[in-house]
């Protein structure tokens, strides 16, 4: 692979990574709120928490991708 096709495929992760996290957070705030609200159904607010549950897998994911990456916890 030459090296401008590497260093595209980088960028491409790079970004992706960045859109994985900004997903994760409006995941987690969207379910955060719908959660913390009163007027919830019963079976809504149990789909809410399972979106907010399955969160801590999605970050090990990013930390993962961000590990292969290069990215440490501080830049994240």
């Amino acid at each position: 692979m030459e090296s401008d096709e590497v260093a595209k495929l980088k960028i491409m992760v790079s970004r992706l990574y960045g859109l994985g996290v900004a997903n994760l957070s409006k995941v987690m705030n969207l379910s955060h709120a719908l959660v913390s609200s009163e007027s919830l159904s019963p079976a809504a607010r149990d789909a809410a928490q399972m979106a907010f549950d399955s969160i801590q897998e999605q970050i090990d994911i990013l930390r993962e991708l961000g590990e292969i990456e290069g990215i440490t916890d501080a830049e994240q």
